[in-house]
């Protein structure tokens, strides 16, 4: 049988090979890996630069104004499209006791959609001396607030509420919070007043001219405002008496119930 001689290959070199090779490929991994993150960075680059925000819609404020909730909010067009995180931006604008929640989208076309629910403001209040004017905020669940006249879209949407304590405010506030906003709207300013069998009745100044007479807990059947207006009154400037214990209510002369019932201060 005839030998083969095979040439001999020496340890030292099979090890310098695999060094080699292992060196070969740790080098394209590398630059692999490099173009990569230089494509991410390129990419993020125009992301940034080149995608603005275009347009901002904001739907579902009916007192606030759009200018108070975009520094609320803290977007403006301009600002970066893809660099926002939107969840923090919803957490920040619900800080504010006037929003309930907030939530914002993205839309086509590099817009961004955000959707308001404010909490129900039942009315304001203006206390102090001419050099010292405080003005607060009344919302449905109690709560009085200061605020500024540029966060409002329209103050003519709330009544004035006139000298009420805070409680009172509180307590009528609560009832008030349960009415439409278009029966809410029609009222132009709340106020207190002394009745022979209540202390603590309240009157409604009506935009239509009308003067609503009621305990704080009828305010509830304000909802029934123009059914009661329709049905039992032709006349504008009449008195509506609303007459809790018997769910209903009356449409007087205001000389009557200024005779019977009211008070006289003291």
């Amino acid at each position: 049988m005839e030998r083969i001689n095979t040439p001999f290959i020496a340890r030292e070199d099979i090890t310098v090979r695999k060094k080699t090779d292992r060196a070969g490929i740790r080098k394209k991994i590398l630059i692999a890996a490099g173009c990569l993150f230089t494509a991410a960075v390129a990419l993020c680059l125009c992301l940034y630069f080149f995608f603005p925000i275009k347009n901002i819609r904001i739907t579902g404020n009916h007192y606030l104004s759009e200018d108070y909730l975009r520094k609320l909010i803290g977007i403006s067009e301009g600002d970066r499209y893809f660099f926002r995180l939107l969840s923090a931006v919803e957490d920040r604008a619900e800080q504010s006791e006037l929003v309930r929640k907030v939530t914002v989208s993205r839309r086509e076309g590099l817009s961004y959609l955000i959707e308001v629910e404010e909490n129900t403001i039942v009315g304001y209040q203006i206390s102090g001396a001419s050099t010292d004017v405080t003005s607060t905020l009344i919302l449905a669940d109690g709560q009085i607030i200061p605020f500024s006249a540029e966060y409002m879209k329209n103050i003519a949407l709330t009544p004035l509420f006139i000298n009420i304590s805070e409680d009172n405010c509180r307590a009528i506030a609560g009832q008030l919070g349960k009415l439409e906003t278009d029966i809410l709207s029609r009222i132009s300013e709340v106020s207190v007043t002394s009745f022979t069998y209540d202390e603590n009745m309240v009157k409604l100044t009506m935009e239509d001219g009308y003067r609503v007479y009621s305990s704080i807990n009828g305010l509830g059947y304000m909802k029934d405002y123009f059914d009661i207006v329709i049905n039992k009154s032709s006349q504008s400037g009449s008195c509506i008496l609303i007459m809790e214990e018997y769910a209903s209510a009356a449409v007087l002369e205001c000389s009557e119930i200024e005779e019977k019932y009211i008070r006289p201060a003291n």
